[in-house]
């Protein structure tokens, strides 16, 4: 993988010295300086407080090495596009999940699958970026026929409709013949 996840922090923290990615809303910036001595500190609210700078913004600065997330309206994705955001890498490296669930022996069949359709199939949460061949993270279990739609559809030369899923199992939808 060329991009880690990184996360953000405000304008003033020590840890966002290095590489300044996010700056105050007026209403932020207002809460700060009226909050700023208090102890224990304020809770600051990414997306409310401050605003990460887009990559496009960065232009005059030369910065392209970072991608957001995008903004969906109404949802904790547009709190968190303020939070996180990926960068870019020179060198690939290999993700390593700590305390995550494996796939292991004590693992029915079923349970191993949905481990693995989690991690690696394409998955969304969005219900608005859901296409035919990425499915949104409840229906990873459903099972379609790809050979029977890509044939119907190529004998009646028709765009291909959704088709009904033919049961639900993590074990059969994970299984693509060759």
């Amino acid at each position: 993988m060329y991009v880690q996840v990184v996360k953000l922090w405000p304008p003033e923290h020590p840890a966002n010295q290095a590489s300044v990615l996010t700056q105050w809303t007026d209403e932020g910036l207002a809460f700060y300086e009226a909050h700023k001595a208090d102890d224990p500190p304020a809770e600051l609210t990414p997306g409310l407080h401050w605003h990460v700078i887009e990559p496009e913004a960065q232009v005059l600065a030369r910065r392209r090495d970072y991608i957001t997330y995008p903004s969906v309206p109404g949802t904790a994705l547009d709190t968190f596009r303020h939070e996180w955001v990926m960068m870019l890498q020179a060198r690939p490296f290999v993700p390593q999940p700590s305390g995550a669930p494996m796939p292991d022996k004590r693992h029915t069949p079923e349970e191993r699958a949905r481990i693995l359709s989690l991690y690696l199939r394409p998955w969304v949460l969005p219900r608005c970026d859901v296409s035919t061949h990425v499915p949104h993270l409840t229906e990873l279990n459903t099972v379609r026929h790809w050979n029977d739609i890509t044939r119907e559809a190529v004998r009646k030369r028709s765009k291909l409709t959704p088709v009904a899923p033919q049961s639900c199992s993590f074990r059969e939808a994970c299984y693509v013949p060759i």
